[in-house]
């Protein structure tokens, strides 16, 4: 039996208490010369306008410190040096009277960091020491907001610098840092509308407020629009319980709203509603507050089912209503009209198809990175036609073969890659618990984009093979396999994993299908007729040419190629291949 919550399980320690225990604490460590992640230590600092020097480093090594990853309390203790074992009294402990040193901060930081401090702390010997408390909830990140510059004019702070601690070494962030940043917070707020939309919906529908923890409850869009951890607790109970009749419940639950919600607002007819303003607010709420929520819920279900190694039919009814939501977005007619768009500004006409496009990538992205590639045929292998805003009718491309032949974007979004752009509109706020880090995800995206162009490489038949040639045009002549790698911008050591795996695929392959593939018996066509040697030289052509490719489309982009080299058997492929081509 679960015992009953008790708010007042675990209450805060005294004041008086909390500082004993961390003078105590700090004491140990110093005497015993222990460096320790949550302690940083100093024997000195000054934040006076005389020392405007040591005032300048002491600002940016608290902002560094508050910048820096913090899962619980972190402390700046000045006076003491773990490295000589011992304590140095601080004489100018009134310098860092708390009101001062919040007025300081506040004129440098934006926003000022939410930290405690007491300067008037003594250790067991009487040496005092200055003690600052940073609060595990930053307000990351933080900025500075005014210049700080030296006597002799150089700057040591310069307006919107991010320095962070990491390590041992104060650096300015990264990119990936402020995506950690902003993840949380986005995540937060994310919650917070969840909680929202699950009280509002379950007013509206009268739910029993304890419907949650009912153990054989039914989908109900409150589900899908609630807390997300409420959704996986579900969703893993259906797993668990091996429950298909509720799991396709819940698919049709789905369905009403990515596929079916756009239809109860008219949106494919072709005139104009009354009241404009009024339907372009109501566009915006569904698409904020049921189409979105219900892509996260479906891709953390994908998610889940291929996290616990479950049913491949589960994944692939879960696919295809994202497929299906796709396909439906392509007749959202009135906000593809100037006047409409307008007031629909997070609305665009594209963005429900490019929703649905970054689900489908973030599923097989994540069956990568865990290593569960049975997953992958369900999604590689859907055809699309792509994306335009007249809808005229093209061959059909593998949906994850960037369905879109429709300006989206105008900027340089993909500057940095598309992975890295799909990650910081999306994935990190919906997904990233799931992938835990950015690195995580953009070496398993990567490792995709290798299989897609290995894919294109066969279906536009690059190397001019007859066999293959002719296979092509009997059984995927009204299909465009033409694709462009996301691979310009990230090194090539990422995809080396996926490399070898392809290797072992090519040597080997026989007449069976593959987990790779984007068309049923692609690779027995372009591999069957060639000898284990000639298949060596094949992939060794294919290895060349993306090397090539890449530092060609760097070198484009005015930017210098990565220093990479294949290795091992991946080099040896590429070297049999250069010694038999044609001299030029």
């Amino acid at each position: 039996m679960v015992p009953e919550s008790n708010d007042n399980q675990n209450p805060v320690p005294p004041l008086s208490e909390r500082l004993h225990k961390y003078v105590l604490e700090l004491q140990q460590l110093v005497r015993q010369g222990v460096e320790h992640p949550r302690f940083e230590f100093k024997r000195s600092a000054s934040i006076t306008r005389e020392d405007l020097d040591d005032r300048l480093d002491f600002i940016k090594f608290i902002q560094g410190v508050a910048n820096s990853e913090l899962a619980e309390e972190r402390f700046i203790v000045v006076g003491a040096d773990p490295k000589a074992k011992q304590f140095h009294p601080v004489t100018n402990a009134s310098e860092f009277d708390p009101a001062r040193v919040s007025t300081v901060l506040a004129k440098y930081l934006e926003p000022p960091p939410n930290i405690e401090v007491f300067n008037g702390l003594q250790t067991d010997e009487g040496h005092t020491l200055v003690l600052l408390i940073f609060s595990a909830n930053q307000p990351r990140p933080i900025m500075v907001k005014t210049e700080g510059s030296r006597p002799g004019g150089k700057a040591r702070l310069q307006v919107g610098e991010v320095w962070i601690k990491k390590g041992t070494a104060l650096q300015l962030v990264s990119r990936s840092d402020l995506d950690l940043m902003y993840r949380q917070k986005i995540d937060e707020e994310a919650e917070d509308r969840a909680r929202k939309r699950f009280k509002h919906f379950s007013e509206i529908s009268a739910l029993p407020q304890n419907v949650v923890s009912f153990p054989t409850r039914i989908p109900v869009r409150e589900l899908l629009v609630g807390p997300t951890a409420e959704f996986r607790r579900f969703a893993e109970e259906l797993i668990a319980g091996n429950d298909k009749a509720r799991f396709l419940m819940l698919i049709e639950l789905v369905r009403e709203y990515l596929v079916e919600g756009w239809n109860k607002h008219e949106i494919s007819s072709s005139g104009f509603p009354q009241d404009v303003p009024k339907y372009a607010a109501e566009l915006n709420d569904f698409f904020r507050d049921e189409f979105l929520p219900a892509i996260q819920s479906v891709v953390s279900l994908c998610i889940l089912i291929i996290k616990y190694d479950f049913q491949t039919d589960w994944l692939e009814s879960a696919v295809k209503v994202l497929v299906d939501a796709l396909e439906e977005s392509r007749n959202l007619q009135r906000i593809k009209y100037a006047p409409l768009a307008q007031m629909t500004k997070s609305l665009q006409w594209w963005r429900p198809f490019f929703e649905s496009y970054v689900a489908l990538k973030t599923v097989a992205v994540y069956a990568i990175m865990r290593d569960r590639l049975t997953f992958l045929t369900p999604i590689l292998q859907r055809l699309v036609v792509p994306l335009t805003i007249d809808n005229r009718p093209y061959n059909k491309k593998p949906v994850l073969f960037w369905p879109f032949l429709a300006q989206m974007f105008v900027g340089d979004e993909f500057r940095q890659g598309m992975s890295t752009f799909f990650w910081n509109e999306r994935v990190s706020a919906f997904w990233g618990e799931y992938f835990l880090t950015f690195d995580k995800f953009r070496a398993a995206a990567c490792q995709l984009e290798l299989i897609l162009e290995f894919n294109s490489n066969l279906g536009v038949n690059a190397t001019k093979d007859d066999q293959l040639g002719r296979w092509l045009q009997t059984n995927a002549q009204d299909i465009d396999l033409t694709y462009f790698p996301d691979l310009a911008v990230h090194s090539l050591e990422l995809i080396v994993p996926m490399a070898e795996r392809l290797y072992d695929v090519v040597i080997s392959h026989d007449s069976s299908s593959s987990s790779f593939e984007v068309l049923p018996e692609l690779f027995t066509a372009a591999l069957k007729h060639k000898r284990r040697d000639q298949r060596i030289v094949f992939y060794g052509e294919f290895l060349d040419s993306l090397k090539t490719w890449q530092s060609e489309a760097m070198m484009r982009s005015m930017r210098f190629p990565f220093m990479f080299a294949w290795q091992g058997r991946l080099a040896d492929a590429v070297e049999k291949y250069r010694a038999q081509r044609p001299r030029q």
